[in-house]
């Protein structure tokens, strides 16, 4: 502390405690004042908490409005063996019967046999190589890589799409070109140049390049040929993958795939019940132990609850009226405010006989009206429970500035007891010596009148 004091140097009082006691009552609206704001920033998380929830409702309402999640469809094969499906969403459901013949084959080539991969064994010059209708390439053949890995090498490294690979074993080695096109699309052409050395390179084929052929329908099929076995222009909104040959027919059948909506939905449901137990938390009031929550009688988050109540419980115009509301899918309001699947069975027909009506509810009902009441509640600088945000906000602010004032008063006031202390002791340090001094005065006197 400033400026020297003096601690009952004279009167015995224990000045220091003294006035740390009155300091601490003179504190003690600043410690009031210090709880305000302590309440108001637990407030001020709680509704943020709120708005956490309502901004994962919003999430998942706005996945409902999503037009993909109602076009979803599964693609199943008879036998998954021959060939595989998979349905793009809102390809059109249906029952295909299909025989692959035949699969798409690469082409692939050998060359003839040499005892040894490394010897150089044969001539220079060039070989052209071209693959389908691509550009010919001219790879250069040297004394330097005349060998069959030598050619490998070279012919590996032209960017090519086929690759070339040296096979065999005790004494007798070929190379082997392999095409990574499928069909007829992906032939090799292949022509040696070469003069010299002590042996010819020659390829032969070992694969003709194949197309995959697959029959569509039954009495009088029709006939389609494809380079690849990965097939999407066969059905509309359709992937085939081709893995066998099969006499056999297969059966693929496009259906409406609803298992994401549902789970979508639940989702839903358990989102909004978390906001409103995270509401009714905030406002309940227990008559036997008079217990409250933080925010009873709060207009906003009543607001807030009213407004999502009147959305989930409306029916939707525009829609047809067997699923015009989430009550006509078996999903309604409890009489405590959350919501509930109360009929599966009754969702799950719904689902399945009329889902362009189910999407329109949600698309242009529930989802998005629902969607624009939360982004209402929480947008920022407007938004009711924003506001409530910063009207706890701007309170702490005001007791921040009004505890900043009172501790420069009180640093002023405590200075002050410090001051009056320290003066009454130098108060009573002088009376001290003034009464010594007349004491040793009289004494004196005295002393001389008994030697008289």
């Amino acid at each position: 502390m400033a400026g020297i004091t003096i601690d009952g140097l004279v009167s015995g009082l224990q000045t220091g405690d003294i006035i740390q006691k009155l300091m601490e009552m003179e504190r003690l609206p600043i410690k009031r004042m210090e709880e305000k704001k302590k309440a108001y920033q637990e407030k001020i998380t709680l509704l943020q908490g709120l708005g956490e929830k309502l901004s994962t409702l919003k999430l998942v309402v706005d996945n409902l409005r999503t037009s993909s999640l109602y076009r979803s469809r599964t693609a199943t094969s008879s036998n998954e063996n021959v060939l595989k499906a998979t349905a793009q969403p809102g390809a059109p459901t249906g029952r295909y019967t299909l025989q692959v013949e035949q699969v798409a084959l690469a082409h692939q080539l050998s060359s003839n046999a040499v005892s040894d991969p490394t010897g150089r064994v044969f001539g220079t010059g060039t070989i052209t190589v071209q693959v389908g209708s691509g550009t010919p390439v001219t790879v250069n053949i040297t004394d330097t890589n005349n060998s069959l890995e030598g050619i490998r090498n070279a012919i590996n490294n032209t960017g090519l799409p086929l690759s070339a690979t040296v096979v065999g074993g005790e004494g007798e080695y070929r190379l082997v070109l392999l095409s990574r096109d499928t069909g007829e699309a992906g032939e090799i052409n292949i022509t040696v140049n070469l003069s010299g050395g002590t042996e010819t390179l020659g390829f032969s084929t070992i694969q003709p390049p194949q197309n995959a052929r697959v029959l569509l329908g039954t009495s009088s099929p029709l006939t389609f040929e494809f380079s690849s076995n990965t097939v999407n222009t066969l059905l509309p909104g359709i992937t085939l993958n081709l893995l066998a040959s099969s006499s056999t027919p297969v059966i693929v059948e496009v259906a409406e795939d609803t298992a994401l909506l549902k789970e979508q939905i639940q989702r839903f449901v358990e989102s909004y019940n978390e906001v409103i137990t995270t509401i009714k938390n905030f406002t309940y009031y227990d008559p036997d132990t008079r217990e409250k929550g933080p925010f009873l009688g709060n207009v906003n988050l009543s607001i807030i609850r009213s407004q999502m109540e009147r959305v989930i419980s409306s029916a939707v115009s525009g829609v047809p009226q067997e699923v015009n509301s989430l009550a006509m899918l078996g999903v309604k309001l409890s009489k405590t405010g959350f919501l509930q699947v109360e009929d599966p069975q009754a969702l799950e027909r719904k689902l399945s006989t009329n889902l362009t009506g189910i999407e329109r509810l949600f698309t242009q009902g529930v989802a998005r009206n629902l969607s624009e009441t939360i982004r209402n509640a929480t947008s920022y600088g407007s938004g009711v429970l924003w506001v409530e945000q910063n009207m706890y906000r701007n309170l702490t602010k005001d007791i921040d500035e009004r505890i900043a004032s009172l501790e420069q008063a009180m640093a002023l006031r405590e200075k002050r007891l410090w001051r009056q202390f320290t003066s009454l002791e130098t108060y009573l340090s002088n009376m001290k010596s003034q009464s010594t001094w007349l004491a040793n005065q009289i004494a004196n006197l005295n002393n001389q009148t008994q030697k008289r």
